[in-house]
């Protein structure tokens, strides 16, 4: 038989390595494409578990804990309803929520946490009738690898004694307005701790501190509906100087006040990203006001004294 040539052999080698790594891997692809197919149809039929499978899947135990949240109330950047230092216009404008100072700009909430790996944004609610009043915009989002979900609310600039008053309720255990409008997955289904009227165990406020501008009434709140959050409740206030004006009315709501500022400051987003980082991590106090001056510090570069002392957590 006569052996075919070497520049035939040449020709097939592509055609056998083809081969060769398709019998090896294909069947290692498929393998994997069934355990997602199994998983997923797992993740739907047992209570508590996410339908759709996070980048980084929790484990069994995460999935049957109930759901963590956290409440963000920003008060948006507005120029002519705020008593503050105009900034450019475009970003100072109280309902625009996408160019707005705190919310649509590149270190407002919502962009800075859609842009953090950790954290997916699952919805974005701009329907006025699922929204509490006076909030433009609502994003939520969800840990990748927790069961903890984010509900941030961007309230109008001319509405911060709305935004103030909210802040307030969320801390009392209230319970987060409308977030019926969002309980859609599974992974936000009712349950103790968790569901359309879920305390927050974190409420953030972020803005301008309006307390400043107007004398706000605020007497003792009704106990709140659940008692799921009882004693876990806490509370930060990112504004200028809101130790010396948030700290009394929180002593009112329950909430463990665990940041407030001593001084003026920046609200951005990278500061309320590194406080539910470290709220997170279980670090608490000095540890937790230690990796907000950091990221502050990064981001303003003001210096990591000054940075610490703008900041004020528990003794």
């Amino acid at each position: 038989m006569k052996k075919p040539s070497r520049i035939a052999a040449i020709a097939q080698w592509p055609q056998c390595a083809l081969t060769h790594i398709l019998a090896r891997i294909l069947p290692r692809i498929l393998a994997c494409m069934l355990i997602c197919l199994l998983t997923g149809i797992l993740a739907g039929l047992l209570p508590g578990m996410p339908a759709c499978i996070p980048a980084f899947p929790l484990t069994m135990a995460q999935a049957a804990e109930p759901a963590k949240y956290v409440h963000i109330v920003v008060a948006l950047c507005d120029n002519k309803n705020q008593g503050i230092v105009p900034v450019p216009a475009k970003i100072g404008n109280g309902f625009d929520p996408d160019a707005n100072l705190y919310w649509g700009a590149m270190y407002g909430v919502r962009t800075f946490f859609k842009k953090q790996p950790e954290w997916h944004l699952d919805n974005l609610v701009k329907d006025k009738n699922a929204l509490p009043d006076k909030v433009l915009e609502r994003a939520v989002f969800t840990h990748k690898n927790q069961r903890v979900i984010i509900v941030a609310d961007a309230y109008q600039g001319d509405a911060m004694y709305t935004a103030i008053e909210d802040f307030y309720a969320s801390a009392s255990g209230s319970g987060i307005k409308n977030l019926e409008a969002v309980a859609q997955w599974p992974h936000l289904a009712s349950k103790e701790g968790g569901g359309p009227e879920a305390a927050p165990e974190l409420t953030v406020f972020v803005g301008h501190n309006g307390l400043m501008d107007f004398i706000f009434s605020f007497s003792r709140p009704e106990p709140p509906k659940s008692t799921a959050t009882q004693g876990k409740r806490q509370a930060a206030v990112l504004a200028c100087q809101s130790r010396s004006y948030f700290a009394k009315p929180l002593a009112l709501t329950g909430a463990t006040p665990i940041l407030l500022t001593n001084g003026n400051m920046a609200p951005e987003a990278y500061s309320v990203h590194a406080l539910i980082t470290a709220w997170l991590a279980g670090k608490k106090g000095p540890a937790l006001k230690e990796e907000v001056a950091a990221a502050y510090h990064k981001y303003q570069k003001c210096g990591l004294k000054a940075a610490r002392n703008l900041f004020s957590t528990p003794e």
